[in-house]
């Protein structure tokens, strides 16, 4: 069992606005809890992660993105009983989150300018399983 990390705090004064906020881009916290578990007597192994942060944001001249991404999950199950190659059978985004952003745009400077459009994206990445083999051939 691996489990890591972060908590973090930063402070800038914003140039555009001339107010205090965190870096663009950087997480608050973050957290990754991963389990593997090998059977080496039946050349078998499995495995799952779950991993989460906080929401970013991006902060341009003229906007502002925040971006959730929501929890990540995956599972792993692999084999090396092939004597040529290793399979794998992996699946992720296994609680089918979504992705969510809205930008906020603004007509010029924020810090001043009112706001042009807001967007809004949803992104269903949906889940997915991939079947590798990888070996010496």
């Amino acid at each position: 069992l691996e489990i890591s990390g972060y908590i973090q705090d930063s402070n800038v004064t914003d140039p555009v606005t001339g107010v205090g906020r965190t870096l663009s881009l950087e997480r608050p916290w973050n957290y990754s809890v991963k389990f593997r578990k090998d059977f080496p007597a039946h050349n078998f192994t499995f495995g799952w992660e779950l991993e989460d942060s906080a929401r970013e944001r991006f902060f341009g001249l003229d906007e502002i993105v925040p971006v959730d991404e929501g929890v990540e999950a995956g599972v792993f199950f692999e084999t090396t009983a092939l004597s040529f190659a290793k399979l794998r059978l992996s699946g992720g985004n296994l609680l089918n989150k979504n992705e969510t952003r809205r930008r906020t745009v603004f007509t010029g400077s924020r810090s001043v300018a009112p706001v042009d459009f807001v967007e809004d994206r949803l992104r269903h990445r949906g889940r997915n399983f991939s079947l590798t083999l990888s070996g010496s051939f």
